[in-house]
């Protein structure tokens, strides 16, 4: 089984409906958490507004990535909601791709924090942990231009949320980033034999291969 995060930014892509459907013809158990796109940008302009508090605001979030996962769902048939691993491991049984709609299953958990540090990112590897997942995908928009990158360095640039290192380090799994138009590459992506792909590593292993010569930077122009 693998985790594959859809960014909201692909709500307005060409791209999104070609992800959409490789993802459904897959052969693979996969279980797509959806970003919030502009469904969570309305939740940022009335917490602004109205001064809503961040435990209020989390949830209206959460809320926003069940927006863009029954939009996904509604895009192919192969596709359905799915509120807990149990309702999951139910839809991979029957050959569906499940779409996360994380709204109660985050909210009954106290140590997962209830602000914007911790986005679809984020969850998209607590899941990953949750049902033992093979390994992660996140889809991105921002350009990636390296073999590897710590969740660190990623977090720092600005391309992943502000707990992605933290999350990163309890997971055991692989986790990957890879850009929005890689869509064409996705089958090599879950076989992790993409170059187009950036692996993230502990800090330790990104030392190790700047030492042996492996590009580990990554930008986002």
């Amino acid at each position: 089984m693998w985790v594959v995060k859809l960014g909201g930014s692909l709500f307005s892509a060409d791209c999104l409906r070609d992800w959409v459907d490789r993802l459904a013809a897959s052969e693979r158990p996969l279980v797509v958490v959806p970003g919030g796109g502009p469904f969570a940008d309305q939740v940022r302009d009335a917490q602004q507004r109205w001064q809503i508090d961040d435990a209020h605001a989390h949830a209206m979030a959460l809320l926003a990535m069940e927006q863009m996962g029954l939009m996904l769902c509604a895009l192919n048939s192969g596709l359905v909601p799915c509120s807990n691993s149990m309702a999951i491991r139910s839809a991979l049984a029957d050959g569906h791709v499940a779409v996360w709609m994380p709204s109660r299953h985050v909210l009954a958990q106290n140590r997962i924090q209830g602000d914007w540090s911790v986005t679809s990112d984020s969850l998209s590897l607590w899941l990953a942990g949750e049902l033992g997942a093979q390994g992660v995908l996140v889809v991105k928009s921002a350009p990636l231009r390296a073999a590897a990158a710590s969740a660190a360095a990623l977090q720092s640039e600005g391309i992943v949320d502000g707990a992605f290192d933290r999350f990163a380090r309890a997971l055991v799994c692989p986790v990957w980033l890879v850009h929005r138009q890689e869509h064409a590459a996705l089958e090599a992506l879950l076989s992790e034999q993409c170059p187009a792909a950036v692996r993230v590593v502990s800090t330790t292993a990104l030392q190790a291969d700047a030492q042996d010569g492996v590009a580990v930077s990554v930008s986002r122009t």
